[in-house]
């Protein structure tokens, strides 16, 4: 899969990878902290070999009410989770040709990132209108003198 330009392999698919070449491994996760109060939640993902021997750990944050990300409004427990998990595979090298980050902090990153730059430009504008509203006031000054004077 593509997110702007650059591949990114989904979880799931990290998944497959992981479960095809390390069968008798496991893959356990572990709410670390689930606040009802404010709706955040973090997930710890572990992988461990046949021994029982931790090989790789992720985890992840997310809030229900996180206005970036709509699949937290219903799922923000199993997302937190999908996160960790995507995030315990890619210590293990699975999935991070380009990235580490899982799919939605690629996204969420990427959006907010355009925002700044669209607030930016905003801000940027906003600065040019008063300079010349500025202006305008003060030519508007001129002509009240010269029609006075």
């Amino acid at each position: 899969m593509q997110i702007r330009g650059k591949e990114y392999m989904e979880v799931k698919d990290r998944v497959m990878v992981f479960r095809k070449n390390n069968p008798s491994w496991s893959i356990i996760t572990k709410i670390i902290e689930n606040n009802e109060e404010t709706g955040s939640v973090i997930f710890k993902a572990t992988i461990e070999d046949a021994d029982g021997r931790i090989r790789g750990t992720g985890h992840a944050h997310e809030f229900k009410e996180d206005k970036s990300s709509m699949v937290n409004k219903t799922s923000h427990l199993e997302n937190c989770e999908t996160s960790a998990i995507g995030r315990a595979l890619g210590s293990l090298g699975i999935g991070i040709e380009s990235s580490y980050a899982s799919y939605d902090e690629v996204v969420i990153a990427k959006d907010k990132e355009a925002r700044e730059k669209s607030r930016e430009q905003f801000d940027d504008r906003m600065v040019e209108l008063d300079e010349a509203q500025s202006k305008l006031n003060a030519m508007k000054e001129e002509m009240a003198d010269i029609k006075e004077g």
